[in-house]
């Protein structure tokens, strides 16, 4: 090339043109450098394509030695349990079912690890009873499970007006077989239209009787749901849950809206056999009827210690002269067990009735309001709390001085209200504001007072303090030094721990300096975060 190059040093250091024979070598000279660097791309392109098959190979020998390999099965499993847990059974597009088939489809390893996680298999939703129900094939799943206690969740309540066994998706030969002489349930939901559809249940059960003990009546929780029609009759002798096993202790029941109902709402009867209440030690009831049908069931429930009332955001009516109303209101109403006391999905009239109650052993209350809010951000639909929303918790908790920890979902507070919350309570422990509207100025009342007052300190034994959901414009510095005024008092130390969170859809707009200053300035442990809004 150099000689070639001399051949044409002329015109390579100066701008003269080619003479023909030297216009025709130089064209002959650039084909054959393009050839050559034709050639040279080429081995370019094997080579690259020889380094990436190695590189291939050197990152699939590599994979064999991932840590990821080591992880014992246990591990696996623990972590598609954590997965499955984050799935709400009933509110969930996919259920935990599913999502368990779907992970033993990844590949080998992953369904050897599922199996040899008995837990992940004592979980089983039925949504829609197909008529071929195989009861052989549940029993298989269930079989996987080993001792872990088992769980179904059925639903059939797409069908409407049940009248009898014709139709009734709990007509279900499989189902009532499954219940007969499969495996052992610890824990049954049957969601129905009526109660006629677990009549119709009951009755095809008890036609397949077989002289040994049934699934159904060694379980230990039970949850009925029923969406639309009631008729059950007024006597307990009648009633269907006459067949609830003596065996279960806990019970969930959710009765139809009286509004769904075609009977008049006086003559709806809730016939639940005492000794079935007795047995119980958790109780939920679902039910907007009138009051003292509620209160007629609870007088019953002398050994349970878990209660939860759910009034479905519906006003709850009282007959006030009616004789039982006037007796009940003048003895009381004695829960003699009752440590927690859930009262969820509230209209702020229904708090009334709580001064009946007496629960002298109650620890924790929790009293969640309907929340109606298009944009709970503004919180322009929460409804407010009555005048005599703290004069009825204060003739109630007066009664009940074992009360430790106190939650409040879903209202509009007055300063007020939120001062006897923080000045009645000397010993609750945990106090919980969640979703709660309130004016922050009130904490910089309480604060003036216990330093500049030396009035007493609020909630002397609180340990946790949590406001939960909380607006942008909550000012974090009075909560700050609410908390530090009253670790002033030497006496008042007993706060541990102040949980703070914005709803997810916010813009928090506090610095990221004062929320620093907040978690690492406070005396107690103190955490600000986001979350979603919950449902009470």
């Amino acid at each position: 090339m150099a000689s070639n190059s001399k051949s044409f040093s002329h015109l390579f250091n100066s701008n003269a043109t080619p003479r023909p024979l030297e216009g025709a070598s130089i064209q002959h000279k650039v084909d054959d450098l393009t050839t050559d660097i034709e050639g040279v791309k080429s081995q370019i392109e094997r080579l690259q394509r020889q380094l990436k098959e190695l590189e291939g190979q050197r990152h699939s020998y590599q994979a064999l030695l991932s840590p990821l390999r080591r992880i014992p099965l246990e591990i696996h499993g623990e972590i598609f349990a954590h997965i499955l847990a984050d799935i709400d059974p009933e509110n969930s597009e996919r259920p935990v079912d599913t999502a368990l088939i779907n992970l033993c489809l990844v590949c080998r390893a992953w369904r050897n690890a599922a199996l040899a996680t008995p837990r992940l298999w004592n979980h089983l939703v039925l949504d829609g009873l197909p008529t071929s129900l195989r009861s052989e094939v549940v029993s298989h799943w269930f079989s996987r499970s080993g001792v872990a206690p088992n769980t179904l969740q059925v639903f059939g309540d797409s069908h409407e007006g049940c009248q009898g066994p014709e139709g009734c998706e709990f007509s279900n030969v499989g189902l009532a077989k499954l219940l007969t002489d499969g495996p052992q349930l610890s824990h049954l939901v049957f969601s129905c239209t009526s109660s006629q559809c677990l009549r119709n249940f009951i009755d095809l059960m008890k036609t397949m009787e077989t002289g040994k003990p049934r699934p159904w009546d060694t379980l230990k929780s039970l949850k009925l749901s029923f969406s639309h029609e009631w008729n059950e009759p007024a006597s307990p002798s009648e009633s269907i849950f006459l067949h609830i096993p003596s065996s279960v202790t806990t019970f969930h029941l959710f009765v139809p809206y009286y509004s769904d109902v075609s009977t008049h709402p006086d003559v709806l009867n809730l016939p639940i056999p005492e000794n079935t209440l007795t047995n119980l030690t958790t109780f939920t009831l679902g039910c907007d009827w009138s009051g003292t049908k509620m209160w007629k069931v609870l007088q019953l429930c002398k050994n349970v210690e878990t209660l939860t009332l759910d009034y479905g955001f519906s006003e709850i009516s009282y007959h006030d002269d009616e004789p039982y109303f006037l007796e009940v209101c003048d003895t009381g109403l004695l829960l003699p067990k009752v440590h927690t006391l859930r009262l969820n999905h509230m209209r702020p009239n229904v708090v009334d009735f709580i001064h009946i109650l007496e629960t002298p052993m109650l620890v924790e209350l929790d009293i969640s309001f309907s929340n109606f809010a298009r944009s709970p951000a503004h919180y322009v639909d929460l409804a407010d709390a009555l005048d005599n929303f703290c004069l009825a918790l204060v003739a109630f908790i007066g009664r009940t001085r074992t009360l430790r920890k106190l939650r409040i979902y879903a209202v509009k507070m007055s300063k007020p209200q939120i001062r006897w919350i923080f000045t009645s309570l000397p010993h609750l422990t945990h106090l919980t504001l969640d979703n709660v509207w309130f004016d922050a100025s009130i904490l910089d009342d309480l604060s003036s007072e216990m330093v500049e007052l030396t009035l007493r300190t609020p909630l002397p034994s609180l340990q946790v303090f949590e406001l939960l959901s909380l607006p942008v414009d909550f000012p974090l510095q009075s909560l700050k030094r609410f908390i530090e005024d009253r670790h002033l008092i030497s006496w008042a130390i007993t706060l541990k721990k102040v949980v703070v969170t914005y709803q997810e859809y916010e813009s928090v707009t506090d610095s990221e300096d004062a929320i620093s200053g907040l978690e690492h300035g406070c005396p107690v442990e103190f955490s600000v975060g986001l979350v979603k809004s919950g449902s009470g």
